[in-house]
């Protein structure tokens, strides 16, 4: 299947046309997808070994999709404030995303990390290094916001930041889901004095407890992340700090959000797809299923929901779009992540019992949903801050609209 295959193909009217290169990456993905990922992604039931997973990942770096190197390019992220890099980073991960949300999320997090490397002058970095972007318990509720702005912050704000985003011990471990063969990480951190802070430690000085898997994202592996009792101490191998640390944060925070929103939108028209195709060959009372009211109902509240995520991804693509526009974002995510997993428990549901079962990957589809939902924030928390932001220095659309030409 070609990406142009499929009735909502959310990402091509953004590309620009005239850009030869740019269109030359995304058919070099979607070569490399079909010919090299979609094999192992036949059996739904059965994740993709670890080994052919990293194969897979070392693939888009052979390609250039995935740079690892000191000078930027058309890799995933590579420059998040052009928005053709960003239209491009986004189809990747959607194209990925159509055969293992897993696979385009470990891309995602390598690539994030290969901008913390360039940013801190780290030279030809060895292994597998990846990036933790949630606190101990999350993002840290309004004080994240808070943190990201001008105002003072409370000493409730300060507390609730230094105990979520202090360099991970064993009572406040960091959560990562990455392949387990990671072997080094990013790990952003608070001080009240210091302010943000990013440090890259080495896998060998962390304490890293393999936990039982989560619900979605089978291939990749939940790893509770700690240091020891003499953590402050360790020789971290690069570091970040001042202005350039505050102002990576939001960046990246930005990048990330539109990356877990790009993958659920993808999974949720997989989802869709699926079950329209089983609508119109399941035939019951002599008739397809897809002539069923209730049937069509679900397929629409699925195809919906996926459409809405395709317009909020549209909107970061555009030329004219503010970045990182954090309120923004997160008021989209907040909306739409709930809704892409509404859309693939639609999809379910048009197979009845037959959803419930491993070997036509729609449980699994509604689970990657439910996973990737609350990596980055939960809606919940995400609404928090958004609301942070609107109650202190929000604007109105009038007031933006007063300001347009």
């Amino acid at each position: 299947m070609s990406w142009t295959d499929g009735p909502i193909n959310p990402m091509n009217s953004l590309l620009d046309p005239r850009n030869d290169e740019a269109l030359a990456v995304c058919d070099a993905v979607e070569r490399y997808v079909r010919l090299e990922l979609a094999p192992h992604c036949l059996r739904s039931e059965t994740p993709i070994p670890t080994a052919v997973c990293r194969a897979v990942v070392t693939g888009l770096v052979d390609i250039g999709v995935l740079n690892l190197g000191e000078a930027t390019g058309w890799g995933l992220w590579d420059d998040a404030r052009a928005p053709l890099n960003r239209r491009v980073s986004i189809r990747t991960l959607q194209c990925l995303a159509r055969q293992s949300p897993s696979i385009g999320y470990q891309a995602h997090l390598q690539a994030l990390a290969a901008y913390l490397d360039r940013l801190a002058g780290v030279p030809e970095p060895r292994g597998t290094a990846v990036v933790s972007l949630q606190g101990h318990l999350g993002l840290g509720r309004d004080a994240l916001a808070a943190a990201l702005g001008d105002a003072a912050l409370t000493p409730e704000q300060q507390a609730i930041l230094g105990d979520n985003w202090a360099w991970p011990s064993r009572d406040r471990p960091r959560w990562l889901h990455a392949l387990p063969d990671w072997t080094a990480t990013w790990i952003a951190t608070w001080d009240g004095d210091a302010g943000w802070m990013w440090r890259r430690a080495e896998r060998a000085t962390l304490g890293v407890e393999v936990h039982a898997h989560s619900l979605g994202l089978d291939e990749l592996t939940t790893h509770a992340v700690t240091a020891p009792a003499d953590g402050p101490r360790i020789a971290a191998t690069a570091t970040i700090d001042g202005p350039a640390a505050r102002d990576a944060l939001p960046a990246l925070l930005a990048v990330h959000g539109a990356a877990l929103l790009a993958l659920s939108q993808s999974v949720a028209e997989v989802a869709w797809g699926k079950a329209r195709e089983y609508a119109r060959a399941r035939y019951q009372g002599g008739q397809a299923i897809i002539a069923h009211v209730a049937v069509q109902r679900l397929l629409s509240d699925a195809l919906g929901a996926a459409h809405e995520a395709s317009q909020a991804l549209e909107r970061l693509g555009q030329a004219g779009a503010d970045w990182p526009d954090l309120p923004a974002l997160w008021r989209d995510r907040a909306r739409c992540q709930v809704r892409l997993s509404a859309a693939a428990s639609a999809a379910l549901q048009v197979f009845g019992g037959l959803g419930y079962m491993r070997d036509n990957g729609m449980e699994k589809l509604l689970r990657h949903t439910a996973h990737l939902r609350l990596l980055g924030g939960s809606p919940e928390e995400l609404s928090l801050c958004v609301a942070h932001w609107d109650a202190v220095r929000g604007e109105s659309p009038s007031d933006v609209r007063d300001r347009s030409p």
